[in-house]
């Protein structure tokens, strides 16, 4: 039996350059309260809280998965979390290893293999590759591929190329029918003044769907600006010194 999940990392829906991209916090799995922490200090100083503010939400995206989400069974299992890592477990929850999986990530990363042979939350569908008899798509966000070096006609790059959709609309096209759903905030990765977008996506979520195990506090906006706020005074009194 083909059983159908879709994951979605929030971070696809980040409408930024790549130069904003990569001046992101380094790290995975970090915990939200570490992770708030770090990006606080990311909107400090001129270049980079430029760089940190400039980044915003790919609406049309946004409101392609909220319809995709709307025509599936209010009945079909949900999973909000805050680490993309928690889909391997909801995928060996929902779909048995005896049925063939078809997976469609939607995520500005692959999630296929990093440098950690440990399950994490960038390299959880490797683990998946190995268990299943599966097929993948993966939407890759409009900066993925050249970010990541995807883009060069190598022979490396021509089997990710194969399984990659440049946006939702072909997705939608297909009217597919999931038997499970996986969102996460990613919050390494995503900045938290965006979280009021990713709690609209969570609001969709609880308003259709039956079933839904949620992280606690996952709906929760991250205050980072009061950390910012606390941190801009010091900040400010060591870029004096450093101009003197």
């Amino acid at each position: 039996m083909i059983r159908r999940i879709l994951s979605i990392d929030f971070d696809y829906f980040l409408q930024a350059t790549k130069e904003a991209v990569r001046s992101f916090p380094d790290g995975v799995d970090r915990p939200t309260e570490l992770s708030t922490l770090i990006w606080a200090s990311h909107y400090l100083g001129e270049r980079q809280g430029s760089l940190t503010r400039s980044v915003g939400v790919l609406s049309d995206e946004l409101n392609c998965i909220k319809r995709i989400l709307r025509k599936q069974s209010s009945d079909c299992p949900v999973m909000i979390a805050q680490s993309h890592v928690h889909a391997y477990d909801f995928v060996h929850d929902t779909v048995s290893e005896d049925d063939e999986l078809r997976l469609v990530n939607v995520d500005m990363h692959h999630d296929i293999v990093n440098n950690n042979e440990e399950l994490d939350c960038g390299n959880w569908i490797s683990h998946l590759l190995q268990e299943y008899d599966m097929g993948l798509t993966w939407v890759a966000n409009p900066v993925s591929l050249e970010m990541f070096g995807l883009d060069k006609d190598r022979k490396e790059n021509r089997a990710f190329r194969g399984i990659v959709q440049k946006n939702l609309s072909k997705i939608e096209e297909k009217n597919y029918v999931f038997d499970g759903i996986f969102l996460c905030r990613s919050d390494i990765w995503t900045p938290p003044h965006l979280d009021n977008a990713f709690c609209s996506l969570c609001d969709v979520i609880t308003d259709h769907f039956n079933y839904v195990m949620m992280e606690k506090d996952i709906r929760k906006c991250r205050d980072c600006e009061t950390i910012v706020q606390q941190l801009k005074p010091d900040f400010d009194r060591a870029s004096r010194k450093q101009v003197q």
